[in-house]
């Protein structure tokens, strides 16, 4: 199965998610992709060049922070195939360019 991590602890249970801030949708994303290889693999087919054996080896991070960079809401990976960083919005407001 897929490893998800939330600030880098491994989550193993859909209620180390809840809460009532604005990332639940990000979670509950993220959870779903890890826990539904379908999803998953749609999710590839969808936003790559999908090839068969993608979703073998698949880490799935929320929240995840670097010292050199920013917070990123969800990345997806898969080492020597993808590595895809996903920016959460709420609303149909996108951020300009300023």
């Amino acid at each position: 199965m897929t490893d998800l991590y939330l600030h880098n602890c491994k989550v193993n249970s859909v209620f180390q998610l809840l809460s009532e801030h604005e990332n639940d949708i990000s979670y509950s994303v993220a959870w779903a992709l890890a826990q539904c290889p379908t999803f998953l693999e749609t999710f590839l087919q969808n936003v790559t060049v999908y090839k068969k054996g993608m979703t073998d080896n698949v880490s799935i991070r929320l929240q995840h922070y670097e010292a050199t960079g920013g917070i990123t809401d969800i990345e997806i990976e898969s080492p020597n195939q993808f590595y895809l960083i996903l920016e959460a919005k709420r609303d149909w407001n996108l951020p300009n360019r300023a």
